[in-house]
């Protein structure tokens, strides 16, 4: 059966013998367009690296390109790229220290991530063209009083997840009784809010209720896994994943055994999230990264907002409120006259929770138009996403990729070195 393998996104795993590339991909049905989401692992792949002839050795400073004829080719694991280079170099070098040994003017494409080399290989063979994204959102609730997780939502394209903390459900009315309410109560209203979107869109609702916030954190994370949702925005992901991480963590559990889609072998498991503290001349222009291997790649839809417009003056404002009111002629929900998280939390809650939805919801209809997430993965081009906002990397393995085609490669950059190449 032919079909197409779009490459989406991808981690690098160490293990204690190499290391393995887990490749997410969109498997498209050349007849029928259907779209099957899965996972390939490449263990210990190979890469190759050029070292110039001994004999076109005539030159102290690095060249920007050489052609491939003056250049001896050497193929090794991708872990074993140091010693392999210091091998054909003659020289000694720390463990790892692929920097050092770039600032040679002989070195060519030992600077490329094995991650891009293969992205390589898959744009290559089958391009972009039929590229047609799953996206999902997700926003979480935090008690003023405990600190604890109390709502979460999540969509995968139309469909609305909501967790929702069962001690809270209940509404303070005049006479300042508590009047509890349940999850019937909440789908009526939730279908009268949103049935403008219920109709254009064919919004769906499923809710859960718990008074355990693991529980709803592990059905959320079930939700993600069983849609196999290809990314998932967080506006301002920076507060949301480490809250969570930092929530499981406060009950004794491993991130990784919460986050990790649970079809990834155990060779291939690994969790971290790598909090970008670059500087750069806008805060959302930061890039942080959460690498939890699976089907699902969560993603800072603020700062792919802010990316996707580089070329405009920044905004005065970048909170959600603002910037659905200008794109989707509507901002978030109010909490109500008393502006008031406690107030909504404690008197109001049925209200909050569908505060909570429409974080989501309008992120979704965001994306909907606008299709930043598609952008993201079209404007990365050879480079993984995950380095998407390093824009001298995006240009360098594009570059890198035309050239070798034409016979030719760039020089590898080392960034201690001063006279380093820059596409």
């Amino acid at each position: 059966m032919p079909h197409d393998e779009i490459f989406l996104h991808s981690c690098v795993v160490k293990t204690f013998d190499g290391e393995n590339v887990i490749i997410r991909i969109s498997e498209i049905d050349h007849d029928t367009n259907a779209i099957t989401p899965k996972l390939k692992i490449i263990k210990n792949p190979k890469r190759s690296f050029y070292v110039t002839k001994p004999k076109f050795r005539t030159h102290k400073f690095k060249k920007e390109v050489a052609p491939l004829t003056e250049l001896d080719r050497y193929d090794c694991y991708n872990y074993e790229l140091p010693q392999k280079l210091s091998e054909v170099l003659g020289v000694y070098s720390k463990r790892n220290d692929i920097r050092a040994l770039c600032k040679s003017p002989y070195v060519y494409g030992a600077d490329i991530k094995i991650e891009a080399l293969i992205k390589m290989r898959f744009l290559n063979k089958y391009g972009l063209n039929r590229l047609k994204l799953r996206t999902g959102f997700l926003d979480i609730e935090t008690s003023i009083e405990n600190k604890n997780i109390i709502l979460i939502s999540y969509t995968h394209e139309n469909k609305v997840y909501t967790a929702i903390a069962k001690q809270y459900m209940f509404e303070t009315d005049a006479n300042g009784n508590r009047v509890p309410f349940d999850l019937n109560e909440v789908m009526r209203v939730a279908k009268i809010e949103y049935k403008k979107y219920i109709n254009q869109y064919g919004f769906t609702f499923e809710l859960f209720e718990s008074t355990n916030e693991m529980d709803l954190i592990k059905w959320i994370m079930a939700r993600i896994f069983e849609n196999k949702t290809d990314f998932i925005g967080i506006w301002n992901m920076n507060f949301d994943i480490p809250y969570i991480i930092n929530r499981i963590k406060a009950h004794g559990l491993n991130p990784k055994d919460i986050f990790v889609h649970p079809e990834v072998p155990n060779d291939c498991r690994t969790f971290y999230y790598r909090q970008d503290n670059s500087k750069v001349s806008h805060m959302t222009l930061k890039w942080h990264w959460l690498t939890a291997p699976g089907y699902s790649q969560f993603i800072d839809s603020m700062g792919l907002f802010s990316q996707c417009r580089r070329t405009s003056k920044f905004r005065t404002s970048y909170t959600l409120d603002s910037v659905l009111k200008d794109y989707i002629d509507t901002g978030k929900k109010t909490l109500g006259d008393e502006g008031s998280h406690y107030v909504m939390q404690t008197q109001r809650f049925k209200e909050y929770i569908l505060y909570n939805m429409f974080d989501v919801i309008g992120l979704q209809l965001l994306e909907w138009k606008n299709q930043d997430m598609t952008q993201m993965v079209i404007y990365s081009g050879e480079t993984p996403v995950g380095s998407f906002s390093y824009r001298t990397v995006v240009t360098t393995n594009k570059l890198y990729n035309a050239l070798m085609k034409k016979g030719m490669i760039p020089s590898s950059v080392s960034y201690e070195d001063p006279l380093k190449f820059i596409a």
